[in-house]
């Protein structure tokens, strides 16, 4: 175990003790958030993306109650609902006890065991800064629900799904299943989600004594722009009903571009179409980067994605207007201090942190223009863990 694992999970013990009284489980529990490698704004149209789970982490003491689910998570009221008490409640969009009770139910109608519990939860995944600390939540109670009830035995693409059923239905966020997949899979993987059921395959990171990652944090919060996120899925399904689908990944690429210029629908939501069908076809090539350990390949394919978002998806800020720390600027800052490297926005976008793979031999430079813009504390290292949402076994502190 680090350190940096084992500081935050001494402080959820502490947590733990001061709230619940008496002792936890003999492990605690781990989830991580998630790096959008490449395929934004890809999985809520059913195509293909490349997500990692990233070593930004929600650590939790969890023991069994006979009755009850009572959470505290360091930054939020603690809560408390009977465990048998799992229909979805309207006062509850938007909140960590609407995420638990959907999860819950979620695993409940699949067939699992669900039951009382109490948690204390610490880490360093910050809400609303883009590595999706909602999914590394609903997967905490996933993996709750499995270590105490189900020995295990809960597959983490059903788990990855109780998160993007809690997500949608409990939360009200209409996301796609990205963020959930790399939250409950370790290391980085490849999805298809064109064949109905998602098809998740382990990837070699191959970069690893090449590039860091990176991520900026330009000081804006994802918070309150629920609307702005349910507009980009929205739009784009826009354009698919127009060819008589649901999502875009069920429409031919060849007639969409026949028939483009002339849809009766603004400009900006045609756009957004064209970005998923590039970006479907930069996920394809980055794998294939990847595969081939063609790095400048796979840093030009990032920097497209970013062209794209900027240009097609519009995902790079708020407004004009609100420019400043915004991903935008972020992306514009690190640029001016980089050849190689690629930057861009990550995840739902308009504001949060942006992901940047940095080869070493610019490092010191991009470190140097972002700090001095945001802050030396505004450059977040983050490595691919191995592991997704998972037990850990408990050391003495």
């Amino acid at each position: 175990m680090n350190e940096t694992d084992r500081y935050f999970f001494s402080k959820a013990e502490a947590a733990y003790a001061r709230q619940f009284g008496g002792k936890p489980s003999a492990k605690w529990i781990k989830s991580n958030g998630r790096l959008e490698i490449i395929g934004n704004h890809t999985d809520h149209q059913l195509g293909h993306c490349l997500v990692a789970s990233a070593t930004l982490s929600l650590r939790a003491a969890i023991g069994p109650d006979p009755v009850l689910v009572s959470i505290l998570s360091e930054g939020y009221p603690p809560f408390t609902f009977p465990s048998n008490d799992l229909a979805k409640k309207e006062s509850e969009a938007g909140r960590p006890i609407g995420l638990t009770r959907g999860v819950m139910h979620y695993l409940n109608e699949a067939g699992y065991k669900v039951g009382g519990f109490r948690a204390a939860l610490i880490g360093n995944v910050a809400s609303g800064s883009g590595v999706s600390s909602s999914a590394a939540y609903e997967l905490f109670v996933a993996e709750a629900m499995n270590a105490l009830y189900n020995d295990g035995k809960i597959p983490p693409l059903v788990m990855a799904k109780a998160g993007q059923f809690a997500e949608n239905v409990y939360f009200g966020k209409a996301s796609g299943i990205l963020d959930q997949t790399g939250s409950a899979f370790g290391g980085l993987s490849y999805m298809d989600l064109t064949k109905g059921e998602p098809e998740v395959t382990s990837i070699v990171w191959p970069f690893e004594d090449e590039v860091k990652i990176y991520l900026v944090n330009p000081h804006s919060s994802h918070a309150g722009l629920g609307s702005l996120y349910d507009a980009m899925p929205g739009d784009m399904k826009k354009v698919a009903a127009l060819f008589g689908k649901k999502v875009l990944s069920e429409v031919d690429e060849a007639a969409f571009y026949e028939k483009a210029n002339g849809l009766a629908l603004p400009e900006k939501v045609v756009d957004r179409a064209r970005h998923f069908f590039y970006e479907e076809r930069q996920v394809k090539l980055a794998k294939r980067a990847l595969e081939e350990k063609n790095l400048d390949f796979f840093l030009t394919l990032e920097r497209m994605t970013e062209l794209s978002q900027e240009k097609l998806l519009r995902n790079v800020m708020i407004e004009p207007s609100r420019y400043a720390s915004s991903p935008l600027e972020a992306v514009e800052v690190a640029r001016s201090a980089t050849l190689r490297s690629a930057h861009r926005v990550m995840g739902g976008g308009l504001a949060g942190n942006t992901i940047n793979f940095v080869v070493k031999e610019e490092e010191e430079a991009f470190k140097k223009a972002i700090g001095s813009r945001y802050g030396e504390d505004s450059v977040i290292e983050v490595g691919i863990s191995p592991l997704g949402a998972t037990e850990v076994e408990k050391e003495t502190i």
